[in-house]
């Protein structure tokens, strides 16, 4: 079908392809845009990233097709409109999606030919809010998050496919409260509001070297002394040949001796390091966080797999990351994006649906790579088996460690087991009871029927 062009649209589109929060406020879009395409017959409607202002003649086909955006949806504002896009669903066969801000890594939040779903709040808002009344609120790391799903909460309201709007807590429909902490999102519901507990803003001490250039060097120092940094309270990213770490727990003082090995090292390769202390989560987002999210607007073909503290209380398993870290920029030319949590294993008491490996998990180790502008479906293709070998060689070296559902590798082998472990028996019986018509399933999600599903036509079937 023809489509007039509107000058004014595009120009905004060019202007703001990779500012994150346009994309959260624009239905159709998605922080990384090859899931606005379609990867198995390459149907696509992408801007050149690295020159997004040229025109749409320099865009890498000569059509701008749908891709996967949904030709309709729907900002959802009452559960009444959500009960009657599922009953419009089931009657008509159409499928749903739910966007809420589309930070999504896999195609969750969006489906060729569905009726887009549109609701949510970015933390970036959320934590604007809470600090206007000097407390935390406990979520992501990424502004462009959305607060609910598996953090601190304490109740949901949602209306669940069967169509009735619920209450869940620990006393009303416990069962579907247990499998929305950590089940995957677009799954059990469309969640209207979250009630989450806070905490009193606290200062913070924050750590990062700048200016080093010797990637594997870094990383060696940082892996043999993770084990020590979980213990004393650091958590954070290390991206490249540098990191951001943070520490509510100890003084300036104690973490300017705790992060001496890596300041001596910067110092001399010609690099600085900077410590502070600042005085709540809010202003270190605003001050570290903002310029160093994930960039998006370009297309990120990830692999990962969770790492457990034990990777680095010994010389064998430190030399194992270090190799994985080495294979990947060495082979690949990626270096490694690396989330530190360091899950306190006392938390581990099954009141959530989360995978129980994250509750001995110190790191998530990433190695992903940039579809680059223009790649034919077969090169498409090829960058995602590289990505699923390369994910598979993480967990082989560490068997039994997880995968983080939302930025797992998209063709992840044995998913239900890598992404919920034990959990996923339970988590399959709340689906069947809460959405016998599986109308709310989602890539590799729970209840998921496997990729011959015409729901997943755009991902391909035979990556291994």
């Amino acid at each position: 079908m023809s489509v007039q062009s509107n000058a004014t649209t595009c120009s905004t589109i060019q202007a703001n392809y990779q500012v994150a929060e346009f994309r959260e406020q624009t239905q159709g879009a998605q922080m990384q845009p090859n899931w606005e395409g379609c990867a198995s017959t390459g149907a696509y409607c992408l801007l050149d990233p690295t020159n997004a202002t040229a025109s749409q003649e320099n865009a890498a086909t000569s059509s701008c097709e749908q891709g996967s955006v949904s030709p309709y949806f729907l900002a959802v504002r009452t559960p009444l409109d959500v009960q009657r896009a599922l009953a419009f669903s089931e009657s008509h066969g159409v499928p749903l999606s739910i966007k809420s801000s589309g930070h999504d890594y896999k195609g969750h939040s969006i489906s060729k030919g569905s009726l887009g779903l549109w609701s949510g709040a970015g933390l970036g808002d959320v934590y604007a809010f809470a600090d206007k009344y000097n407390v935390t609120a406990i979520g992501g790391y990424v502004s462009t998050v959305s607060m609910s799903g598996g953090w601190v909460q304490i109740q949901f309201r949602l209306v669940t496919p069967d169509g009735i709007y619920r209450v869940a807590n620990k006393c009303q429909n416990s069962d579907l409260f247990w499998a929305l902490r950590g089940g995957g999102g677009g799954t059990f519901g469309v969640v209207f509001d979250a009630t989450h507990t806070v905490e009193l803003a606290t200062p913070i001490q924050v750590y990062t070297p700048t200016s080093i250039n010797t990637t594997l060097e870094f990383y060696d120092i940082v892996i043999n002394n993770t084990a020590q940094w979980k213990s004393e309270g650091w958590g954070g990213h290390v991206s490249g040949p540098g990191l951001i770490y943070v520490n509510p727990l100890i003084s300036l003082q104690e973490a300017q001796d705790s992060m001496d090995q890596v300041g001596t090292w910067a110092a001399a390769h010609n690099g600085s390091c900077d410590i502070s202390t600042v005085a709540n989560w809010q202003a270190f987002n605003l001050k570290y966080l903002v310029d160093a999210q994930a960039p998006v607007g370009r297309a990120l073909i990830g692999a990962s797999a969770l790492l457990p503290t034990s990777a680095f209380t010994t010389a064998e398993g430190r030399k194992k990351v270090l190799d994985l870290m080495t294979t990947n920029l060495i082979d690949y030319g990626i270096m490694s994006y690396v989330p530190v949590v360091g899950s306190p294993a006392a938390l581990n008491t099954g009141a959530t649906a989360v995978n129980p490996a994250w509750y001995s998990t110190v790191w998530e180790l990433t190695a992903s790579d940039i579809m680059p502008f223009g790649a034919s479906i077969s090169e498409v293709k090829e960058l995602y088996i590289e990505a699923h070998h390369r994910a598979n060689a993480i967990q082989a070296a560490f068997p039994g460690s997880g995968v983080y559902f939302n930025e797992g590798e998209v063709y992840q082998t044995n998913h239900t087991t890598a992404f919920w472990g034990d959990n996923y028996p339970r988590l399959l019986e709340v689906k069947t009871k809460y959405d016998p018509s599986h109308l709310l399933d989602v890539w590799q999600g729970v209840g998921w029927k496997g990729a011959q599903d015409p729901l997943y036509e755009c991902y391909f079937d035979d990556i291994q």
